[in-house]
């Protein structure tokens, strides 16, 4: 798994300027982590919030053309579930093969 920080944009004129690499077995795993997360009423739901300014917007993750791009509740989830210290900003995945 690495992090870099090359621009990346999605069809809606957004800039993703954090992306994190990782195979499709990562991929997997964090994916069936993150749908059980949410299958049980997101009982962890305090650590995804920085503030009280934000609010959940959990939803299951989404992955076209080997890209997911997060929204930053799901980017404090791959913060807490991966173990990283990523910045608060507009994030990435990038699925390799």
């Amino acid at each position: 798994m690495k992090i870099s920080y090359h621009k990346r944009y999605n069809g809606n004129s957004a800039v993703y300027n954090q992306t994190i690499s990782m195979t499709t077995e990562e991929y997997s795993r964090l994916q069936d982590c993150f749908n059980a997360e949410l299958s049980q009423g997101l009982p962890r739901k305090r650590e995804y919030i920085f503030t009280s300014g934000y609010k959940i917007f959990m939803k299951p993750l989404v992955k076209t053309a080997n890209i997911c791009f997060l929204n930053h509740t799901q980017l404090r989830f791959v913060n807490i579930f991966l173990k990283l210290k990523l910045k608060d900003r507009n994030t990435c995945l990038l699925i390799k093969p």
